[in-house]
Order: structure tokens, then sequence, then C-alpha cells
């Protein structure tokens, strides 16, 4: 491994690596000259600006969120997954953040800790560690064995094509935390107004917030973040908010993407998605650490280009993680 810190975020990623239209005719132009818009999604590695994929983000007049609250770039730190919209000009490695988005997924008390196997649960969904992990459990070492049982925490990381996530970052949260989860709305049930994600059951007959649904309530497949304060005897998590995260926004022809994360859906190595964001290569693909025969499932990956006239985000280089 080369210490490389890798996140995904589902659709919520999708929507932020496409949302970089901002509807001015003069987006990416500033008066030194043509810029061009750039999405990017991954760890946060470094600061002086922030360094996501390699590259630095000034913040200067970037807007912050965190789990949907406004933010300060104080409050950001090494690991959070982060997905960025900005605009880049003559330097490869230097850009501007117009908006900077963290999510997590998944936050609230730990169970089921297997120490040798490296995971734990939190709120129904498997939590995977590794040497790339980040860990800030206020002084303990950073390690599976130092997480109490039903201590509550904050996860960031891959989903994979299973729905396990495999941490990035973790993080001590206070006892009264709010219950958080991001996911896939599976088996879902409106007449009892309940669905699932993982192994997790989501009851949201109670919840005071429902937004972001066409038809005003979930369906199957539906990419959604839950919050909560209260778990049933029989681990049902009962939705006080339960919010749709959004399409993909319009692709447009000839602006750069960067994406790190989990292949979680592979046709061939043409036809891929990751972290949920669909990628094609041409014959002119650069590959790094491996070929296109390497591609699979759940196989790391950093995937760099730019939107192609057919709306297609057509990767330059792959570079697989060793």
């Amino acid at each position: 491994m080369r210490g490389r810190y890798w996140f995904m975020l589902g659709a919520g990623l999708a929507a932020g690596l496409n949302a970089c239209d901002t509807g001015s005719p003069t987006a990416g132009i500033d008066r030194g000259g043509v810029r061009t818009p750039v999405s990017a999604h991954g760890a946060i590695t470094g600061f002086g600006s922030i360094i996501v994929n390699g590259a630095h983000y000034s913040l200067d007049a970037a807007t912050v969120r965190i789990d949907g609250a406004l933010a300060a770039e104080a409050d950001l730190a090494l690991g959070q997954v982060a997905t960025i919209r900005g605009t880049r000009g003559a330097s490869a490695d230097r850009a501007a953040a117009e908006t900077v988005t963290v999510t997590s997924n998944v936050q609230g008390p730990v169970t089921a800790v297997d120490v040798a196997a490296h995971n734990f649960s939190v709120l129904g969904q498997t939590v995977r560690a590794s040497a790339d992990t980040v860990f800030d459990l206020g002084g303990r070492a950073p390690a599976v064995s130092s997480l109490i049982g039903g201590e509550p925490v904050r996860v960031s990381g891959f989903v994979a094509a299973d729905g396990s996530i495999e941490a990035a970052r973790i993080e001590e949260r206070a006892a009264n935390v709010e219950l958080r989860v991001t996911g896939k709305v599976e088996r879902l049930s409106r007449p009892a107004a309940r669905f699932e994600i993982n192994s997790l059951t989501v009851s949201y007959s109670s919840a005071a917030v429902i937004e972001g649904f066409p038809t005003g309530e979930p369906g199957e497949g539906d990419e959604v973040v839950v919050t909560g304060r209260a778990v049933t005897a029989n681990g049902m998590l009962l939705a006080d908010t339960l919010e749709r995260l959004p399409d993909e926004a319009a692709l447009r022809a000839g602006d750069e993407f960067e994406v790190e994360g989990l292949i979680t859906r592979f046709v061939s190595p043409q036809d891929f998605d990751v972290a949920g964001v669909a990628v094609t290569t041409t014959a002119g693909t650069q590959y790094e650490h491996g070929s296109p025969s390497s591609l699979t499932l759940d196989l790391k990956v950093h995937v760099s280009g730019r939107v192609n006239g057919a709306s297609q985000r057509e990767a330059s280089k792959v570079e697989i993680d060793d």
C-alpha cells in the first residue's frame, strides 16, 4: 500500500462530481484566462489549503458542509471524505474550491467487534479497518481493538459491492450524538413505512422530515440519508428525518473529474463504476500498477479524465492501488 486513503459516497458522490455548472455563462473564467471546471472526490490527505487526490484546493471562497451543516475550514480533518467542486487553471495540481462537502457513511454505537478480522458493526453496517484507516479515538491506540462496544463513532469510507464499508476514518463521538446512516433503500414496505439498509431496518412512519422524493416517499433503490435518536429493542432505527440524495446533474463536455474508490459495478474494462460513478475507457487510457485485465469488483482505483462529447466520464488515467 502507498498510504493513499480511499473513499466513496454513493449517489451523493455522483451528484457532487457532476454539479460543476454554476448556471453562469462565465463559469470557469477569470481575469487570468480560461479556467476549467473540475470535480474531485477523495480523502483529505493534507492541509495548507486542502489536499485531495494529490491536488491542492484553496478554500478562500469555498462553502464547506459536513453532514449537511455549514462548517469551517478548521472542522475538516485528515481522512474525511470530501467531494469538491471548483475550477483549475494551468497548473494540474492547483485548483480553487467552490464547495467542499463531507458526508459520513454511518454514525452510531459500535457493536460486534471482531479484532482478528479488523471489523465491527454500526447500525447494521459492517465496517472494515485497514492499515490506511485514520483513527481519532481521543488518544487511544489507532486500532479496532481500542473500540468499546456501545461507544458512538463516525465512519467515512468506501462502500463495497456488497454494501460493507471499507473505513478510511473512524472517530469517536459524544454519547448523545445523532444516529445517522447513508445507503440504498432495500426491501421497501410502503404499507409498513419500513425499509432496510444492509442489516438495518428503518421505520419512517413518524419521520418529521421526508424530502427529495419525487413521489413524496422513498422508492426501492433510492440512495438516502437517515437520521434519528432512537433504536428499538430489536434494532430498528426510528427515523426523524429521511432525505433522498440527488440524482446526477447533467454532464458538460470538457469538464475534468477525479474519483477514488472501489469498483462497485463491472461489466468490462470499458464499462464500470467507481464509487457508484460510471466510467468508460479508451485505447488511449493509461494504467499504473496494472492493466485493463486487472480491473474487477471492489478493486481500489483512482480515475481521472474529462467528460467526452457523449456526456460520459472518459478516463485518461486509471491508477490501481497496489
